[in-house]
């Protein structure tokens, strides 16, 4: 399945940078003979093996092959333990609850029982056997305010953060709506007017509202074979973006390292072509969250907890992974609980209400069902329906779907139409599962087809 193997851990560095941080989309293990990790087409049933099957952290600081460490947590198979625990490994913010009373999700009557799919080869999959075989963390089904469904894998309980990887892109946009609702933030301003020092960057011209819908003229690429660079590989953009982010430790044999997040963004080139159209980079989140704070005279962690986690009744302390100077991962690096993202899905399906109030300012909140700029998506290169807005993803299906996604199997889909919310984690291997994704979305209209039924 995944065999661990003993790997020297300055070797392990340098392999890591040279691979996985390019965007290769393999890994050190794959490389070396984990064939389970590679991509198979059509997807094979059966369980896969939990962090305690696999023996990860057993005794813990015990030197072994089972350690989980700053450098593989992401890696299969140390993810299977490391996605549910990476404020262990990585230095973090809290985003707390507060002491607001927790907004109960009590069991609802209807039930999902006997949920099956059939896949693009004519296979049927239980909804067990879709789980277990996808790397599944754990599922909830929200609808009409009450849990239909929630089940937990891996070792996972109802009181374990998850990293969320991109779906804390989604969490970040929404601080926009509510920055610009209290007069503290302009769309249609430029990111200059909130951090001067900017001016002389890629980012002099950005409007917010374009930073925001991802069509800035940042020459970036999440793809980092896209890089040419020779055979200095720790110039690799990927690969510096990481290292400032805190994805992984920075050491002397990396050389010349960007002095932080801001650093790094304050330094990337400008590419003109790029504003006219959808293209993906997480730098524009990471730059959403420096301006937030700027505008708001907060940190990110703060701006969270007092906006949306202290009002949203969380069970549990959110948190988000920082950089040495405690600027926030924005882009990918948040933590919470199911249930905690359970009640952020019901406030959005509800139009960013919960519990009588307006978290979320409507009109943003109805501005992101909406999705964003079609011919901006066209233009990118997309060729299904679809949309994006607001650091969130548009289905452009007629229920007006929309969702936050993120590397690895996570998943926040929101259907408005039947006030229903789903949530999945998961330590899938491999950062995209083209195969794994379609089993999981043809679950998700599966539950919203039972659930809307009378």
């Amino acid at each position: 399945m995944w065999p661990i193997f003993n790997i020297d851990r300055k070797a392990g560095a340098q392999c890591y940078a040279s691979f996985k941080l390019l965007g290769i989309g393999i890994t050190l293990l794959s490389l070396i003979g984990a064939s389970d990790i590679a991509r198979a087409d059509p997807v094979k049933k059966g369980p896969r093996l939990t962090a305690a099957e696999l023996g990860l952290m057993k005794g813990f600081h015990e030197p072994g092959d089972h350690i989980v460490d700053q450098l593989n947590w992401s890696e299969p198979p140390y993810s299977r333990w490391g996605m549910q625990n990476v404020q262990a490994l990585l230095p973090s913010a809290a985003i707390h609850r507060t002491d607001t009373p927790v907004t109960a999700l009590p069991k609802s009557n209807k039930a999902i029982d006997g949920l099956m799919i059939t896949d693009e080869y004519d296979t049927v999959w239980t909804f067990d056997e879709v789980m277990e075989s996808t790397y599944t963390d754990a599922f909830l089904v929200v609808h009409n305010g009450k849990i239909v469904l929630e089940k937990y894998w891996n070792g996972m309980k109802p009181w374990t953060p998850h990293i969320l990887f991109s779906i804390s892109k989604s969490y970040t946009g929404l601080l926009a709506g509510i920055l610009e609702s209290e007069g503290k933030l302009d769309l249609s301003n430029r990111i200059t007017d909130y951090i001067p020092k900017l001016k002389n960057t890629a980012w002099y011209d950005t409007t917010i509202r374009s930073l925001i819908d991802m069509n800035t003229a940042v020459g970036w690429s999440e793809h980092g074979n896209d890089y040419v660079g020779g055979v200095d590989e720790m110039k690799n953009p990927m690969l510096q973006w990481t290292l400032a982010n805190n994805w992984m430790p920075m050491r002397p044999e990396y050389g010349d390292v960007p002095d932080g997040s801001h650093d790094f963004l304050s330094k990337l080139p400008k590419k003109a072509e790029n504003k006219q159209a959808f293209l993906y980079k997480s730098v524009d989140t990471d730059m959403a969250a420096w301006v937030f704070e700027a505008a708001s005279g907060e940190s990110f962690a703060d701006l969270m907890t007092s906006r949306i986690w202290s009002k949203i009744g969380a069970e549990q302390d959110a948190a988000v992974i920082v950089d040495q100077y405690g600027a926030a991962a924005g882009s990918w690096g948040m933590s919470v609980t199911l249930r905690d993202m359970g009640r952020v899905g019901m406030m959005m399906a509800a139009g960013g209400s919960l519990n009588g109030e307006q978290i979320i300012p409507k009109e943003f909140a109805a501005d992101i069902m909406s999705g964003g700029d079609k011919k901006l998506w066209k233009k990118g290169g997309r060729d299904r329906k679809g949309s994006y807005r607001s650091f969130w993803w548009h289905t452009g299906n007629d229920r007006k779907a929309y969702f936050a996604r993120g590397a690895y199997g996570q998943y926040l889909y929101i259907d408005p139409k039947s006030n229903t919310a789903i949530v999945r984690f998961a330590s899938q291997p491999g950062e995209n599962r083209d195969d794994m994704d379609k089993l999981i979305m043809a679950v998700f209209d599966k539950v919203i087809e039972m659930v809307a039924a009378p």
